[in-house]
């Protein structure tokens, strides 16, 4: 186990306690804001600032629906997260290339 998604006091998603949490969902990355627990770490500021993603509140539920999960930070880059599947997420080779 790499990192665990920690709810909020809402028990919405916020980040993990050495990533930030990336959720895929109509074709748009998205990450939790500050606002909402979420730490202002160096990839997710980079990723903001590119235009790669987005943030909006994320329920927990939005983790049954997601369309993939990356998990990211500065030193490990994006880690893709398997599905119940196995099956990890596509579309993301631009955050790949935005933190190589």
């Amino acid at each position: 186990c790499f990192d665990c998604i920690a709810p909020n006091e809402h028990g919405r998603l916020s980040d993990g306690g050495r990533c930030t949490l990336l959720l895929r969902r109509g074709g748009t990355w998205w990450t939790p804001p500050v606002s909402e627990g979420a730490l202002p770490g160096i990839a997710r500021r980079v990723l903001l600032e590119a235009g790669l993603v987005r943030e909006a509140p994320l329920e927990a539920a939005a983790l049954d629906t997601a369309e993939g999960l990356l998990l990211v930070n500065a030193l490990r880059g994006a880690l893709p997260v398997a599905d119940a599947r196995g099956r990890a997420p596509s579309g993301h080779s631009a955050i790949l290339r935005a933190l190589a």
